[in-house]
């Protein structure tokens, strides 16, 4: 299944290029790993585990951890919620 580029989340000036291109290149990383037999699942967690302790490197654990709860909420509103049925 080829995946959907999701909203940019709280873009600052200037950066929604270089956002947009990121978006891009994890949707393309997505697709080459369907291609090579990877599941999208496993994909994610990778990915997310992956993004988190990057950003815990550069802003610390308090402020990604706020960053995180603001996070939770915009799941639970349906922020980013693309289609199809929830778990």
């Amino acid at each position: 299944m080829k995946t959907s580029t999701a909203k940019a989340v709280n873009a600052e000036p200037g950066k929604t290029g270089e956002r947009t291109a990121a978006i891009e290149l994890v949707s393309a990383l997505f697709d080459a790993a369907e291609e090579e037999g990877v599941s999208e699942i496993g994909v994610a967690e990778a990915a997310l585990f992956q993004s988190v302790m990057r950003l815990v490197g550069v802003y610390g654990e308090d402020a990604v951890a706020r960053s995180l709860e603001k996070t939770v909420l915009g799941v639970r509103g349906g922020y980013y919620t693309l289609a199809g049925p929830a778990h």
